[in-house]
């Protein structure tokens, strides 16, 4: 799953493998986890709700995942980007 968005001026993009679960914002200048596909939390989260800030082209980004009670993993997952608080993105899918 792709998600396109910008950090101000800067185009950003989310990618999350649907396979190993790994999702990364890369920017023009940087590339940052948000979650590792080889941390072991990524696979075995009890959450049904996760949420990620950090730090990406001096603006405050927080990631949040919410997936299904029943087989999650094979299900599709919703997907909102914040930026400085504000939603900027939002996808639904694998």
């Amino acid at each position: 799953m792709d998600i396109d968005f910008s950090i101000g001026s800067i185009p950003a993009k989310l990618t999350r493998g649907w396979f190993w679960g790994g999702m990364k914002i890369e920017t023009p200048d940087e590339s940052r986890w948000v979650q590792h596909p080889l941390h072991p939390l990524t696979h075995f989260s009890v959450g049904l709700t996760d949420k990620w800030t950090g730090t990406v082209a001096g603006q405050a980004v927080t990631v949040e995942k919410r997936r299904r009670l029943w087989v999650a993993g094979a299900r599709p997952q919703s997907i909102k980007v914040f930026v400085g608080g504000a939603l900027v993105a939002e996808k639904h899918g694998y």
